[in-house]
């Protein structure tokens, strides 16, 4: 229910009776918050603009740097090969510096960056009374901070390199680090409608990496992905029609499924064999539509465990309310819900303690478990304390 955030549970089976609880929100409160929120997006930059930001903003720090190497190399992932321009160059404190004087220089003449300051200020919930006054209050804060920089300031312990990785369409399409013994990479290739993409950091002899490969028809995405450590592959990543054009408005619709890959069998050695089989076996698949969405839980090709979602917005506002329910909101909540517990199915649990096993969850995990239910339920309820009776003493001097 919106209007003030109830939320009814029932389990089928288990008992007859919902329970309500409170989403502890007020939903006119909640809906201005949105509101807010959609007030800010409405004065951003938009997508032109922001590109026109950001280049401005990159011209300001390369300014800075001194000295640029430039190299030509062909990169191969997962089968992609293409030929990339690297720029290398070399970080240290004065580049720090002049690259943080630059970018301040920038901020002020930038009449975009003005125009969204006084934007937002004009916004209510902001509540500035004077629109020229917060963006002098903005230029005022910067000349500050360029009157008292000081080259010492920005010492530092080393040197580091910056990597920028251009394609043949003078597009940036990764960018990488060097930087105390560790390399840092992120690139991507493309050729046609086929993508592939890394992600690295390595140190010394250790390498952490995710890399894959796909293709790309439309707005869909479809590909693969694998987590490496040392070459050897830990976990899958499997994206199947995800569509890009939502992602970017904040909504998932495709699906992806992560599994454990043939190096995680090596980590998991030392467990128990029922329990590293269990682990190794098992897929997570999350499939969104529009209107409906699912997380699946497989083992050795057998659904073990799955969470079904159907939404959709309608014009109707009143929630399917349960006629019989028990509500942990209200005074004496403790009650109602040992009440709720003892009228449970005690058969609910004990089957599922069956298909717990039946679908291959290692004695491990699923044996506690049932021990700690049956001595739930063993347990004696607690004698309600009588009223103690006093014996009246009788005082033999005062009688007599």
């Amino acid at each position: 229910e919106l209007d003030n955030g109830n939320v009814y549970i029932s389990i089928p089976g288990l008992n007859d009776t919902a329970i309500q609880t409170n989403m502890g929100y007020d939903y006119n409160e909640l809906s201005e918050a949105f509101g807010q929120i959609n007030e800010i997006f409405e004065v951003l930059p938009n997508e032109e603009a922001l590109n026109s930001i950001v280049k401005r903003y990159a011209n300001a720090l390369t300014d800075a740097v001194d000295d640029v190497k430039k190299e030509s190399e062909t990169f191969e992932i997962e089968g992609v090969k293409q030929n990339i321009t690297v720029l290398r160059a070399t970080v240290d404190s004065s580049t720090v510096y002049n690259a943080s004087k630059n970018v301040l220089k920038e901020l002020k003449d930038d009449k975009e960056i003005e125009k969204l300051i006084k934007d937002l200020s004009a916004l209510e919930m902001f509540e500035y009374s004077s629109i020229d006054a917060s963006y002098e209050e903005f230029i005022s804060e910067i000349d500050s901070v360029l009157e008292n920089m000081d080259r010492d300031d920005f010492s530092m312990d080393e040197d580091f390199d910056i990597l920028l990785y251009v394609n043949g369409k003078g597009e940036i399409c990764g960018i990488g680090a060097d930087v105390a013994e560790a390399e840092i990479k992120a690139l991507t290739l493309e050729k046609g409608s086929n993508f592939a993409s890394t992600i690295s950091i390595k140190a010394e002899d250790e390498e952490v990496a995710l890399q894959g490969s796909g293709t790309r028809k439309g707005t869909k995405v479809t590909g693969k992905y694998s987590i490496i450590y040392n070459d050897s592959n830990l976990i899958s990543v499997s994206v199947t029609d995800v569509d890009e054009e939502l992602l970017q408005k904040g909504q998932f619709v495709g699906k992806i499924e992560i599994a454990p890959d043939k190096g995680l069998s090596s980590l998991v050695g030392l467990l128990d064999s029922d329990v590293a089989s269990f682990l190794t076996e098992a897929k997570l698949v999350i499939k969104a539509g529009e209107k409906d969405s699912a997380i699946e839980l497989y083992t050795n090709g057998d659904l073990f465990a799955s969470v079904d979602v159907k939404a959709e917005k309608t014009n109707n506002t009143q929630a399917d309310i349960p006629t019989n329910y028990i509500s942990l909101d209200t005074y004496g909540s403790d009650e109602q819900l040992l009440t709720w517990a003892a009228g449970c199915n005690i058969s609910w649990f004990e089957n599922l303690f069956v298909n717990l096993k039946a679908c291959g969850v290692p004695e491990e995990f699923v044996t506690p478990l049932q021990e700690a239910f049956q001595t739930a339920i063993a347990a004696p309820a607690e004698e309600e304390p009588q009223a103690e009776t006093l014996e009246p003493e009788t005082d033999i001097d005062n009688i007599f």
